[in-house]
This record gives C-alpha cells, sequence and structure tokens, in this order.
C-alpha cells in the first residue's frame, strides 16, 4: 500500500492490536491515518491477503511439547502477545492455545501492547508471591519483548529461527541488568558444522527444536525456587 513496514508496524501493534477491530475496520484506519489511495477492490484484496496469512499459522516444532513439559515440571506459563482480534479468535479455535497456558494477556483484550511497562506489570501482579528473577521472558524481539522486563528483573532469552535471522541476533546488545541474557538461534534446516562453530564464537547458541526444548525445560528446572518459576512465552 505504499508504506514502509518502519512506519506500518508500529500503527499496526498500537492502534489495531489493542481494539477489537475486524479486518475491514483496521485497513480503513490504516487507509485513513497515512492517506493511502485504495480502491474498495483493492481493498477487499488485502483483506483476503490477511485472512489468508492468518491462516498459515501453525507451531513451531516441538513448541506443544515444551509447553506441556514445562507444566508438568511444576511452572506457569502465561502468554503475552500482541495480536489483533481476528487473528486471535482463529489461532485460538484452531491450536486451543487457552488450554496450553495458565494465563493469557492479548493485546487485543488489555487495550495495552508490548513494549509498554503495563503489559509485564499487570502480569507480575498475577503471581504476587514471584519474585522478579523467577521471571522468564522468551521472545523474538529485543525491542517489544525483552528490553522492558530486562530492566525490571526478568530473566530473558532472544530466540530467533533460521540462519538468516543469525544477523539480527549479533546486531542486538543485550547487557542491561543481572538477569539472565541469551541469544539462541533455531535451525530451521541443519547447518554445516564449521559454520556453527564460528556463530558459537561471535556469541550465539545453535540449537535445533528438540535441543532448545531440553535446554529451556533443564534450565527452568535448575532455577526453580520457591514458589514456582512463572514461565512466559511471547
Amino acid at each position: 500500500c505504499g508504506v514502509s513496514l518502519q512506519k506500518l508496524y508500529p500503527f499496526v501493534r498500537d492502534h489495531l492490536m489493542t481494539e477489537d477491530l475486524s479486518y475491514e475496520e483496521m485497513i480503513a484506519r490504516v487507509i485513513e491515518h497515512f492517506g493511502v489511495e485504495m480502491t474498495p477492490r483493492e481493498a477487499a484484496l488485502v483483506v483476503r491477503l490477511w485472512q489468508r496469512d492468518n491462516q498459515r499459522a501453525t507451531w513451531i516444532k516441538g513448541a506443544k511439547d515444551l509447553l506441556r513439559q514445562c507444566r508438568r515440571s511444576g511452572n506457569s506459563l502465561v502468554l503475552a502477545s500482541n495480536i489483533t482480534a481476528p487473528a486471535w479468535r482463529l489461532v485460538n479455535v484452531t491450536f486451543r492455545l487457552e488450554k496450553e497456558f495458565d494465563r493469557v494477556f492479548l493485546s487485543c483484550e488489555r487495550g495495552v501492547a508490548k513494549p509498554d511497562p503495563r503489559v509485564w506489570e499487570t502480569i507480575q501482579s498475577w503471581f504476587p508471591k514471584v519474585r522478579p528473577g523467577n521471571f522468564w521472558m522468551i521472545g523474538d524481539s529485543q525491542e517489544d519483548d525483552l528490553i522492558v522486563p530486562r530492566q525490571m528483573g526478568w530473566n530473558t532469552i532472544l530466540i530467533q529461527k533460521g540462519l538468516s535471522q543469525a544477523a539480527r541476533l549479533l546486531d542486538r546488545p543485550t547487557a542491561q541488568s543481572g538477569s539472565e541474557r541469551e541469544k539462541i538461534l533455531v535451525q530451521d534446516s541443519p547447518l554445516d558444522p564449521a559454520h556453527i562453530k564460528d556463530l558459537e564464537a561471535l556469541g550465539l547458541t545453535v540449537l535445533d527444536a528438540e535441543e532448545l526444548s531440553q535446554k529451556l525445560v533443564e534450565r527452568l528446572d535448575h532455577l526453580r525456587l520457591d514458589p514456582a518459576t512463572t514461565l512466559l512465552l511471547f
């Protein structure tokens, strides 16, 4: 529609993902805010493409098993998601996400999106007996997911999938506090051992999906205190 992603995403995050809007209403707001010229036929096409994109959502390999294993270990799981109302209704029906988590924080229901500090302040208030150092935030965006909770004393892990995302991991500084900080690259296809060694020398942990699940469970088991650690997934 002639608007760069750098300008479009913050508007979508802060204004469309924080209300219960239909696809048609969201497109109308984008057109109005950015002054985009679009015929009704073009707008209808954008709606269909947006719906189709949401319908392609799928579980990351090993993610469901990881969630269930973490819960069996006594951890509380919270889904904190920036998401539009139509997308949430679709994925929740398709994947029954609410059944996999103890609590959910949805931007479209709460009227506030990450990285607003109120997201993590609200979630922390749900567990008043849990110390900040017992919270873990796992996300794929430093800016949206990790900077604020790290400043609050939470542990954070940055995860990206696929070799194409390695540069994003290496380009983001993590030093903010004494809390846990780690950059993990998940292989979506096997990498050459020499390539993995080079990436690890640059400070990345390179794992496949199964190894990631095992690592997170072991880390949580090792750090679990009383009361139990609370794990947050983006």
